[in-house]
C-alpha cells in the first residue's frame, strides 16, 4: 500500500549553496560555446530580482507576446477571408482546380 501525504510531515528546507569564489567565466564559455554575457547568467549565483523590476518585465514580456498574437490572427482572418472570396468567385473554375489539388481549410 502506497503511503499518501496528509501534510502533518515535516520537509526539510531547500539547502542554500555558498558559492566561495568567483565563478570562471572563460571556463564556463568554452565548456558551452557561449560568450562572456550569457556565462553571466548561467553560473554562478542566482540573480534575485525585485518585486516592481519582475512585474516591470512581466508587462513587458507579455504585451510583446500579445501584439505577435494579435497580428497572427489578423493575418489569419485577412487569409481565411480571401480565401472565402476567392472561393466564392470561381477560383476552382478559373485555375481548373480538381478535387484535393488544393486545401480548402476553414
Amino acid at each position: 500500500m502506497s503511503k499518501m501525504a496528509t501534510g502533518t510531515e515535516s520537509v526539510d528546507p531547500p539547502k542554500h549553496v555558498e558559492i566561495s569564489e568567483e565563478p570562471d567565466y572563460e571556463k564556463a564559455t568554452a565548456a558551452t560555446s557561449g560568450d562572456n554575457e550569457t556565462a553571466k547568467y548561467t553560473t554562478g549565483a542566482p540573480i534575485e530580482i525585485d518585486a516592481k523590476t519582475n512585474k516591470k518585465l512581466f508587462w513587458t514580456v507579455n504585451r510583446r507576446v500579445l501584439f505577435i498574437m494579435l497580428g497572427t490572427y489578423f493575418c489569419q482572418s485577412l487569409d481565411k477571408g480571401t480565401l472565402n472570396f476567392a472561393s466564392i468567385m470561381g477560383i476552382k473554375e478559373d485555375a481548373n482546380l480538381k478535387g484535393q489539388e488544393v486545401s480548402w481549410r476553414y
